[in-house]
């Protein structure tokens, strides 16, 4: 192995008077992203983040950084194959707290949500990152770069000059060689990304070779607003980095600005021979203020008003500014905003003093059709399509029964999430007959809940599939809320108890209270391939009906039905190839609120009839919808003394004859047999039974009617 040679020489290193600037902008900058992904060339999935990584940067172009740091098990080359380690990769793996590859740290941010390490799953890339784009970085960063052939060197002139104060009173500049098109093999390139591959070999870009300011940067001290360092760096090029040639040809340079070494604050690329960007990226339009809320509950006839103003930043006297207003609305209902006054619903240019305050807002009529619609107004600087900034707002207007796509990450990887599965509940409340449903996201369900929105909501329909972690503790507060309030859940998902309860999954302490509080369920066992039948519990006098069906993989060989306990009364549904001993699905209902939770998601559900019957039946259970015949049986029908230590008494009038059962909370039968109705009051002896709590079922005619009572000695 070749020696590396690395010169490292500052011509300054100053922390300079306001305006001294010569390369980099004095304009407010929103901060850019700066994806670092880890990775490696025997990694089956890497090819998929390579592809979900370039689709960011395509996205965001002069506002994505990408960084590949090649480290693990999965990086080591074998005998012939290119070495694309560094000895940065391991200490900077460290620090995210990885768990798998691939993983990638956007802006070495925290994005509580999805956890508290910055490391994160390549199916997340794509949905945080606009939240780092919103933002303004307190310092912009510039930089030029020039290869002198004769002498290998590299020559990287770099200034951050600063907007306003950054939070942490040192800073740290990070200068990064990075290459591209490095050919040599990949695991999994054929069948995830085949594009990217050049005469049978695949190309492998944005890869790091090597910190040129050291592992963690070049220290900034002074980094209050107005102030400015500068630095001149000189660094040899190596003919090779472990026996890997770097090639100038093909090379970038990275500069990125970082929060003592972890929060990185905005970052830009250039090329390593002949490369130069100001900074002037993504200019701020300063912020949307003074919206009192983001959400409202709407209807048909009234409008929706959402007022704010904004104090353009831009230098200079006036500029003028391009504004649309786009939607996923429904086709029947309508949307407007107004700037100082004057209306408007398609897109205009218009001028606007910077500094001063415009006022404006977004006006929403809904149709007849239910939706929950997000209106985004666009504002963007005429002269400058990166200088953006937008303002969404929500309506949720017709809607009885929401279906809400849970915001964990895809468990396979492949996916989109628990959205590729959302026509499953739409499907199954079409069988019910219900037309004031519609489907949205966690987060949506949040703002909403936080606008006090959701009044209208009678039930929520929460579609987990596969996905991690299977709520966030934002989501777990919404649905708290919504069920104190009296409203009712259905939950469908596998690996939602071992993700809470394992202790190997996301189990927050918010997470494990709503499990024993709201769901009412304990964890027993991950499940298995063997949990292959989902069988009703024949004695439930909703669920009892339905037919068993098969349990299919849908998953790519990841196939975990959850086996459950019910607490606090609830009962068993649904159990796994009959075993009274696996439960997998549980109802409960405290007098304020129903829950209905199943251990697979309904795209494991072999059968659509039956996915659509268990949707069915439970929108019926909260509805309450009997028959005339089932409300009247139910009324004649009651228990006592409860609790007992001996003989249970019970009493029904008008009937005949009427088969019961006696069941524990396992869903087992404990006892059955045909009470004579002409009597009244009938007694049976249940002395033999432990404590705990039971249920009776009276079953006449085709009604059925179940009570709980408990055993006490």
């Amino acid at each position: 192995m070749k020696k590396i040679i690395t010169s490292l020489l500052v011509v300054t290193a100053t922390s300079a008077i306001s305006f001294g600037q010569t390369i980099v902008t004095d304009t407010v900058q929103l901060r850019s992203i700066v994806l670092e992904e880890y990775t490696g060339l025997h990694c089956t999935f890497c090819p998929d983040g390579h592809v979900r990584a370039n689709a960011i940067a395509a996205e965001y172009p002069g506002r994505t950084v990408l960084i590949n740091v090649h480290t693990g098990g999965y990086a080591t080359p074998a005998a012939g194959e290119p070495d694309m380690q560094t000895a940065f990769g391991p200490d900077l793996a460290n620090q995210t707290n990885l768990t798998g590859y691939p993983s990638g740290t956007i802006n070495r941010h925290v994005f509580p949500a999805l956890g508290s390490s910055t490391a994160l799953s390549r199916t997340d890339w794509a949905a945080v990152s606009p939240e780092i784009l919103e933002m303004i970085s307190p310092v912009n960063t510039g930089a030029t770069s020039t290869y002198n052939a004769s002498t290998n060197e590299l020559t990287i002139e770099v200034e951050a000059y600063y907007t306003s104060n950054s939070a942490t009173a040192t800073n740290f500049l990070n200068v990064v060689l990075l290459q591209d098109s490095i050919l040599g093999p990949q695991t999994g390139g054929t069948t995830y990304n085949p594009d990217n591959y050049v005469g049978g070999l695949y190309s492998h870009n944005h890869v790091l070779r090597h910190m040129i300011t050291g592992q963690w940067g070049d220290q900034i001290s002074t980094t209050t607003a107005g102030s400015l360092f500068s630095n001149t760096y000189t660094y040899t090029v190596p003919a090779d980095i472990n026996g890997l040639p770097v090639d100038i040809a093909n090379c970038h340079i990275a500069v990125f600005v970082t929060e003592t070494q972890q929060e990185v604050l905005t970052g830009i690329v250039v090329e390593a021979d002949g490369g130069s960007d100001m900074g002037n990226n993504a200019p701020s339009l300063g912020e949307f203020n003074n919206l009192t809320v983001a959400a409202q509950s709407g209807s048909n006839g009234a409008t929706n008003s959402f007022s704010f103003d904004i104090s353009p930043a831009i230098p200079g006297a006036t500029s003028d500014y391009n504004f649309t207003l786009t939607t996923d609305a429904p086709g029947d209902w309508s949307g407007s905003y107004s700037i100082d006054g004057i209306s408007y619903s398609g897109p205009q240019t218009l001028t606007l003093a910077n500094g001063a305050a415009a006022a404006m807002s977004i006006d929403i009529d809904p149709g007849t059709s239910p939706a929950v619609s997000e209106y985004t107004l666009t504002m963007t600087l005429a002269n400058n399509s990166n200088a953006v900034l937008e303002q969404s707002v929500y309506v949720i207007s017709g809607i009885t029964d929401l279906i809400i796509n849970g915001s964990g990450s895809d468990g396979a990887g492949n996916g989109n999430g628990a959205i590729d599965y959302e026509q499953e509940f739409l499907d199954g409340l079409a069988a019910a007959g219900n037309t004031s449903n519609a489907a949205s996201e966690a987060n949506v369900m949040n703002i909403l809940n936080d606008a006090s929105a959701l009044g209208d909501v009678i039930n929520i329909y929460l579609n987990i599939g596969w996905t991690f972690p299977s709520f966030a503790d934002e989501d777990i507060a919404s649905l708290s809320a919504f069920m104190d309030a009296g409203g009712n859940v259905f939950m469908a998902g596998q690996d939602i108890a071992w993700d809470i309860l394992s202790g190997d999954g996301y189990g927050t302490p918010a997470a494990i209270a709503f499990m024993a509080n709201y769901m009412n369920a304990q964890y027993v066992a991950d499940g298995s391939t063997a949990n292959s039948q989902l069988t009703a519990v024949a004695s439930d006098v909703f669920f009892g009906g339905v037919p068993n069906s098969s349990i299919v993989d849908v998953y790519s060989g990841n196939m975990y039905p959850d086996e459950l306990t019910p607490i606090n009364g609830a009962e068993a549904i649904f159990n796994y190839n009959g075993n009274a001993s696996k439960i997998g699905g549980i109802r409960y209902d405290n007098g304020t609120a129903k829950m209905v939770y199943i251990g697979v998601g309904l795209e494991m559900i072999g059968n659509s009839t039956i996915k659509d019957q268990i949707v069915s039946i439970s929108h019926d259970y909260f509805y309450g919808i009997l028959s005339d015949d089932q409300v009247e049986f139910n009324s004649l029908f009651e228990v006592y003394p409860n609790p007992t230590s001996g003989i249970l008494n019970i009493k029904f009038e008008n009937i005949s004859k009427s088969n019961f059962k006696i069941t524990n909370i396992m869903g087992e039968i404990i006892e059955s047999g045909t009470l004579n109705g002409s009597t009244g009051i009938q007694s049976i002896d249940v002395s033999n039974l432990a404590e705990g709590n039971y249920n009776i079922s009276l079953m006449c005619n085709e009604n059925y009617k179940s009570l709980q009572f408990m055993i006490i000695k």
